[in-house]
């Protein structure tokens, strides 16, 4: 929806945006092997540049450290490889078919709506207890803690649990806080 001061529009989409930054404007911060030039001011200012509530509506923040050379013939830190990963995936994309069948508009987990959040993702009484201190922490939004359920939800999927729990809530809160944004 787009909205001006005589009129609105409204263009129906369907995307998922996949988003980068540097850490800083050097885009050294955090780097083990070079070291960062750039002023705690300056890092403020970059940082700025992205509004709140567009970080906001960001799922999934994860940090990226340069790739050494060796590590591109084989699988660096003992990781899993794209082919590893393809039939937990299928299973999970299976498992949300499945468990929206009959509500209309949803596909995946992401488009969960609100009212349906708690019957869809069976958390239990220590994944909530989690979820609650994380939300006071964090200072996390209506929308960042939805979000948080949602990507929880499908760690759960990935990971062949009916149910999503504690750890999964967990790995879901890391992946929430943007490394350069929380260092602003």
């Amino acid at each position: 929806m787009i909205s001006r001061a005589n009129a609105s529009c409204s263009y129906p989409a369907r995307f998922q945006l996949v988003a980068a930054m540097n850490p800083c404007p050097c885009g050294y911060a955090g780097s083990p092997r070079h070291a960062c030039r750039c002023s705690p001011n300056a890092v403020r200012r970059y940082c700025a540049k992205i509004s709140g509530p567009l970080v906001d509506r960001i799922g999934v923040h994860v940090a990226v450290q340069p790739v050494e050379p060796a590590d591109f013939d084989g699988v660096p830190g003992g990781g899993t490889d794209s082919a590893g990963m393809r039939e937990p995936v299928i299973r999970a994309a299976e498992a949300q078919r499945e468990r929206f069948l009959g509500l209309r508009g949803v596909r995946r987990n992401a488009d969960m709506p609100v009212a349906d959040l708690a019957g869809l993702c069976g958390m239990g009484r220590e994944a909530i207890d989690l979820l609650a201190a994380a939300q006071r922490k964090l200072l996390l939004s209506a929308r960042a803690r939805r979000n948080v359920i949602q990507v929880a939800r499908t760690i759960a999927d990935l990971d062949g649990s009916a149910a999503v729990g504690a750890r999964h809530l967990a790995e879901a809160v890391q992946y929430r806080v943007p490394r350069a944004i929380e260092e602003c």
